[in-house]
Order: C-alpha cells, then sequence, then structure tokens
C-alpha cells in the first residue's frame, strides 16, 4: 500500500479489527496523523471484560471447535479492557466524542433454540440494569481535535474504512 499523506481524510472506520492488532498504539498514533484536524474514528470492538468474550478466551480449542462444528480458532484480544483501549488512543491525542455498549448474547447462542431464548432473556437484563461491562459489543466515536480557523471539510480529503 502507498503511504498515506498526514490530514488526508475526514474519517476512519475499524470494525471488529483493533483486537487483532499486534501494535495497538502504533495503530492509533497512525490514524491520528491520517485524520485531518476534527476527523471522526469510528471502531467497533469486542468488550474483553464481558462474559461472551471471557468464556471464548478460557474455552479449550477442541471445545470451540465441537461448538462450531469444527471450526475454532485461539482467542487472544490486543488490549487487556475498553477503558485500556481508551487510554491508548487518548495517549495519541483524540478526545472520547461518544462511547455505545450493547449486549449480544442472544446472537451468539441463536442457533440454539432453548440456549438462544436464555440470550435473549439475558440480554434484556443486562440492558435493563444498564451494566456496561457485561455488555459486549462496543461502537466508540474518537474525535482529532480541531485546529483554530480550519474547517473539517479541506478539499481532496476522503474516507478511509481499516480492513
Amino acid at each position: 500500500m502507498k503511504p498515506v499523506s498526514s490530514g488526508r481524510y475526514i474519517a476512519v472506520f475499524a470494525n471488529y479489527v483493533l483486537e487483532h492488532v499486534e501494535n495497538i498504539r502504533g495503530v492509533s498514533q497512525e490514524i491520528y496523523r491520517v485524520l485531518s484536524p476534527g476527523g471522526l474514528f469510528v471502531a467497533t470492538v469486542p468488550n474483553t471484560s464481558a462474559p461472551e468474550f471471557v468464556l471464548a478466551r478460557n474455552t479449550p480449542l477442541w471445545l470451540q471447535k465441537l461448538f462450531r462444528r469444527g471450526h475454532g480458532w485461539e482467542t487472544e484480544y490486543a488490549y487487556g479492557s475498553i477503558p485500556e483501549l481508551l487510554d491508548v488512543f487518548l495517549d495519541s491525542g483524540f478526545r472520547v466524542k461518544e462511547e455505545k455498549c450493547w449486549p449480544y448474547f442472544e446472537g451468539y447462542l441463536s442457533r440454539y433454540p432453548i440456549i438462544g431464548r436464555i440470550g435473549r432473556l439475558c440480554d434484556m437484563a443486562i440492558i435493563t440494569c444498564k451494566c456496561k461491562r457485561l455488555m459486549g459489543d462496543v461502537c466508540l466515536s474518537l474525535q482529532k481535535p480541531t485546529l483554530k480557523g480550519k474547517t473539517l471539510l479541506n478539499s481532496g480529503l476522503q474516507l478511509s474504512s481499516l480492513r
């Protein structure tokens, strides 16, 4: 990939990518570099403290393969918690614009009819209790601070997506 100019993009999006990155600090610095002042970084990530991800991390590979019909993989995360991940991006200069969380037990358990219904009940209970620690899916909106006198939409800026 060709090098990208600094300040080139108004937005960068990463959908369940950051948990797989080896150098999360380097990635945060690079995203900060390519965003224009006022640019937005939106990332969806797993909450590694949520029960489904703790379970995935601690489930033996043979058992994962049994439940996933022969498919399985070692589960590791590039960060220990959402606050730890946010600290990395704050250290790079970002500001937190918004953090949204939601549970997803039902989605993971939906292929098992009875257990799927239990997953739905768990999700409803977690939402009712507003317990963010138990909500497995997180969407972070982080913003690069603006420079005084500069507009967000400078000519030649583009949208970007990490893959």
